[in-house]
């Protein structure tokens, strides 16, 4: 029997793909973007990436072609079998699924949570290097989309703007939440816009030994604030 405690590489590689599938049949389930073929291309609207390439929906036998493929793959990569090749082909496939969902327009944040069967069967990569490459990757594209937007800039309370969104929009109701659009001064909004941006940007550090247990300590707490301040529920991430 596997000691949890004392794991193998080989042991800590099988137990990642198994509990890589359990959450994406609990919290990621498998759905075939096919009915969305038939809302043509004036409802086309792909993000960044190869899918720009791409006038409109594929037509529906390549859609179930892929589909075919992932379940494929991902019964072979479960199995261990294939290894970096079949874990390439998984990553692929289920992203051209994710990249057909995303093209009604919504924003694409599950990127990290696909290329993990790649990153679980390349060659020389263990399971914690996989976990920190995504947390860097997931985080710091946050952080760079945010200064994109403005974050950074001094006129700007971007913060504010969500905490409004949500309290007025949203319905969130919670105390410190309303506490804070009470009583909190413009320019500690502005400390927030800051911080936020700079904690995320700093996540990839986590790629260093001397400062990994300060960031794998921070992620958490940052959640936990924002958890909050503003309800947002991030159990499913």
């Amino acid at each position: 029997m596997t000691d949890p405690f004392r794991l193998h590489q080989d042991d800590a590689l099988v137990l990642g793909r198994v509990t890589y599938t359990g959450l994406i049949l609990l919290f990621f389930p498998l759905k075939s973007p096919l009915p969305l073929v038939g809302l043509g291309e004036d409802h086309f609207h792909p993000p960044l990436g190869p899918f720009t390439f791409l006038e409109s929906y594929p037509p529906g036998w390549v859609i179930s072609l892929v589909n075919c493929a992932t379940f494929l793959f991902f019964a072979l990569w479960v199995a261990g079998w294939g290894r970096w090749i079949v874990g390439a082909g998984l990553s692929l496939s289920l992203t051209f699924m994710s990249g057909i969902f995303y093209s009604t327009g919504k924003i694409d944040h599950d990127f990290v949570v696909l290329l993990l069967p790649f990153l679980l069967t390349f060659p020389g990569v263990t399971a914690r290097r996989a976990l920190l490459f995504c947390l860097a990757v997931y985080f710091a594209s946050s952080g760079m989309a945010k200064v994109a937007g403005g974050w950074l800039d001094l006129n700007t309370q971007a913060t504010l703007s969500w905490a409004l969104t949500y309290f007025h929009a949203y319905g969130k109701t919670e105390p410190l939440l309303a506490w804070s659009l009470a009583n909190l001064p413009g320019w500690s909004w502005e400390i927030l816009d800051q911080l936020t941006v700079w904690c995320e940007l700093c996540v990839p550090l986590a790629l260093l030994p001397r400062l990994r247990s300060w960031i794998v300590l921070l992620v958490p707490l940052f959640h936990l604030f924002t958890v909050l301040l503003f309800g947002i529920d991030f159990a499913r991430l």
